[in-house]
């Protein structure tokens, strides 16, 4: 195995036992939300790899869990405007069904939760 994949099979493997860590604590029979953001298109290798990963290691536990995905495509339409259009998509169609977990893939993604910590349950500064 790769070190950058053994690299991708940790995070994925750590993120799983955060979801249903924190799911175990819950007292709650509701299915845990994860919402994943990424930097590029929903198509790529990268991303459905990625997708099918955290589906693959969710469905090995036990619990319900529901995984949305919403891609910037930052790399074709500018970081900018596309930060703009995601912040007013994922308010409003999260808006009565906010997810417990966001997930962030690749740098863009990174900053533009970075740049609306809100999203996540945060304060903007």
């Amino acid at each position: 195995m790769s070190n950058a994949l053994l690299q991708k099979v940790i995070i994925i493997s750590s993120i799983v036992m955060l979801i249903f860590s924190a799911a175990s604590e819950a007292q709650s029979t509701e299915a845990v939300t994860v919402l994943v953001i990424g930097s590029g298109n929903r198509h790529s290798p990268w991303s459905e790899a990625f997708e099918q990963s955290l589906r693959d290691t969710l469905g090995k536990r036990t619990g319900a869990y529901n995984i949305h995905s919403e891609y910037l495509d930052a790399g074709v339409f500018g970081e900018a405007r596309q930060f703009q259009l995601m912040n007013s998509l994922i308010t409003e169609k999260y808006r009565k069904r906010s997810p417990q977990f966001i997930i962030t893939t690749g740098a863009a993604a990174g900053r533009f939760l970075a740049e609306h910590p809100e999203l996540a349950g945060g304060r903007p500064d």
